[in-house]
């Protein structure tokens, strides 16, 4: 029996044959199948094979360990090197779609007007429309209800038929009383002194002619006016066509919206706190124009002013317009007041005529709305600006008309559905107050790090000298 020494022992474990040893013709294949050894050998090549097996692990492991580190830190330099244009580009996307998103809805809406401008009427209507319904409703005693109380005056448990007849009778009141409207506007306009206006307006026409000529704009006001008459009228003609046809349909859906509509107190959840909060935001307006219609129309009549009811009904329509509205509605009847004959009004009438109703535009405006509607439904005045723009824009008068409604409704609902709370904020006049801290702080930690990354490096007696001599300066 051969004994093996340490050092072929060493040598096996390396697998690397000792130069002691007479080597052992190996096959091809580099198989060990045709090596005959001892069992003392095998035993010791099998134990050495174990060791060399646990050493290059070892080995690699060690390497593993080393080499990590270094993948690790490659690894975070890549992401760092991403981060700005996966960012940017993130941001760029998020732009893009939005912008193509809001030109979609935009083509949309203006591609459907004719659809959605009465859908939208009717339900900006159904919300003024339907406290007339629930009296109605709840107080049979004074209507012929006979279908569902059969003689009795409590309050019923089936709202179907009940609800069909009381919307049926309050679209019909609302129909009467425009039909009023029309027939006091028509009356007052042959309840005017034609004549009488006529010399005061050629009397105005002559003044404002010669200062035009004194200036050197030799200006013919009656030629041009003359001239315009036509293409004005026609397209008065053509707006109130468009007018009536789109109120016939709106009342369909009025009539429809009515007979089916839920009750708030029975919707429950938080449709039912949007559902409340935009029949209060609606009521409150309406209240709020029938005042300032009331004021103004109480001062036309005092002052002798021309057409008084009809300035007043057009206040509380105008006034659904906001800024824009109050002011066409306060411009509109100066052009009457400055041709009404001295004999009805004197100038400190007609100067009275012309401030009073902006007063109480701007009083309103400015001071009784705030307060009534509260921060909940509260809208900035360069939100309602761009609104009404926009609206306008698509739907024309209507859209001016229901610019602020869709706005309020919108912001209501989101902030509810606790979606999109920068948009809610952007529409209050809040957002650089609760996003704009936040927003300055990360700009401030990312104007630092850049900061960071691009100055030198000093020692602490530099930092300490430059500290000193900026607080000297």
């Amino acid at each position: 029996m051969k004994l093996v020494g340490k050092k072929e022992q060493a040598y096996a474990s390396l697998d690397m044959e000792s130069p002691h040893v007479v080597p052992v013709r190996r096959s091809n294949s580099n198989s060990l199948s045709n090596v005959q050894l001892s069992p003392s050998a095998a035993s010791t090549i099998s134990i050495g094979s174990e060791r060399g097996s646990a050493f290059s692990s070892q080995g690699r492991r060690d390497s593993d360990d080393g080499v990590r580190p270094f993948y690790n830190n490659v690894a975070n330099d890549i992401l760092a090197a991403l981060d700005g244009p996966v960012r940017q580009l993130a941001f760029e996307t998020k732009g893009a779609l939005l912008a193509a998103g809001l030109a979609a809805t935009c083509y949309l809406l203006a591609w459907f007007q004719a659809v959605l401008i009465p859908f939208f009427l009717a339900i900006f209507l159904m919300y003024l429309v339907d406290p007339l319904v629930e009296v109605i409703d709840v107080s049979p005693k004074y209507f012929l209800c006979i279908c569902t109380s059969h003689g009795r005056h409590a309050r019923r448990k089936s709202r179907g038929c009940s609800r069909a007849l009381a919307s049926l009778v309050a679209v019909s009141l609302v129909c009467v009383f425009f039909g009023l409207l029309g027939y006091i506007t028509v009356l007052s306009v042959h309840a005017l002194d034609a004549s009488a206006y006529q010399t005061g307006y050629n009397h105005l026409v002559s003044g404002v002619e010669n200062i035009l000529d004194q200036i050197g704009l030799p200006v013919n006001i009656t030629t041009t006016l003359h001239d315009n008459v036509d293409k004005v009228a026609r397209v008065v003609v053509t707006e109130t066509m468009d007018l009536l046809s789109v109120m016939f349909v709106t009342l369909i859906y009025l009539t429809y919206f009515l007979c089916t509509r839920t009750r708030a107190s029975d919707a429950g959840g938080v449709w039912s706190k949007i559902d409340h909060d935009i029949q209060r935001f609606v009521t409150l307006k309406c209240f709020l124009s029938l005042f300032v219609a009331l004021l103004v129309t109480i001062v036309y009549v005092s002052l002798n002013v021309g057409l008084a009811i009809v300035w007043g009904m057009l206040t509380f329509i105008l006034n659904w317009i906001p800024n824009v509205g109050a002011m066409i509605a306060s411009v509109a009847p100066i052009c009457i007041i400055a041709i009404t004959p001295s004999d009805l009004m004197n100038p400190m009438e007609k100067f009275l005529a012309m401030v009073l109703p902006m007063c109480f535009h701007m009083f309103v405006g400015n001071f009784v709305e705030p307060k009534v509607f509260g921060k909940k439904l509260e809208i900035d005045p360069v939100i309602v600006i761009l609104s009404l723009s926009a609206w306008g824009l698509l739907w024309g008068v209507v859209g001016m008309m229901l610019s602020v409604p869709l706005t309020a409704a919108a912001k209501i609902m989101l902030s509810h559905l606790k979606l999109w709370p920068e948009f809610v904020a952007l529409v209050e006049g809040t957002y650089f107050t609760r996003f704009g801290d936040k927003a300055g702080r990360y700009k401030k930690e990312e104007d630092d790090r850049k900061d960071f990354e691009s100055m030198e490096v000093r020692t602490e007696s530099e930092k300490d000298r430059a500290n000193g001599n900026h607080m000297r300066a």
